[in-house]
C-alpha cells in the first residue's frame, strides 16, 4: 500500500477575443486552471519474475486532485473549483540497492467526467467529458 503525491500543475492562460455582433465593443474571455494536491492511493503487487536483479510489479489505485478554475468571462459567469477523481494502473520494474531502491514505471490514468455550473447564471455549464493520460516515471527511494 502507498500514497504518492505529484507536483502541482498550472495551465497557460487562454484568451479569446470576439467582436460584438451588434457593432459594440470587443469582448475578451480568459481562462486558466490549476491542478493541486494530485494524490494517488495505490496498492503494488510484485510479480515473480527476476529481471536483471530486479522484479516486475503492477500498481493500481485511485487518484484525486483539486481543480481550481480562474476565469474572467464577458458573460459574467464564474465557476467554483472542483475535485477530480479517477483511477490509475501501471506496470514497472524495481531493484533494491542497499538502503535505496530504483523504479521505472509506465502508467495510465483516467478521470471521471465532471460538470460545473456557473455560480452567477445556472444556464451556463462547463463539462469535462474525458481526461486521461499516460506517463513514465523514474523513482529513487529509501527502503525501510
Amino acid at each position: 500500500l502507498g500514497i504518492a503525491r505529484a507536483q502541482d500543475l498550472e495551465s497557460e492562460t487562454t484568451e479569446h477575443k470576439k467582436d460584438n455582433a451588434q457593432g459594440g465593443s470587443q469582448t475578451t474571455n480568459t481562462v486558466q486552471v490549476d491542478i493541486d494536491g494530485l494524490t494517488t492511493y495505490y496498492i503494488k503487487a510484485d510479480l515473480p519474475q527476476d529481471i536483471k536483479g530486479g522484479n516486475l510489479y503492477i500498481r493500481a489505485g485511485i487518484v484525486e486532485a483539486d481543480l481550481n478554475t480562474n476565469e474572467n468571462l464577458a458573460t459574467g459567469s464564474a465557476y467554483d473549483n472542483a475535485t477530480l477523481e479517477g483511477y490509475m494502473a501501471g506496470i514497472g520494474w524495481e531493484r533494491e540497492l542497499s538502503e535505496l531502491f530504483i523504479r521505472i514505471e509506465g502508467n495510465k490514468s483516467a478521470y471521471d467526467p465532471i460538470s460545473l455550473t456557473s455560480t452567477t447564471n445556472s444556464e451556463n455549464t462547463v463539462k469535462l467529458n474525458s481526461l486521461d493520460g499516460n506517463s513514465i516515471q523514474f523513482s529513487v527511494g529509501k527502503s525501510f
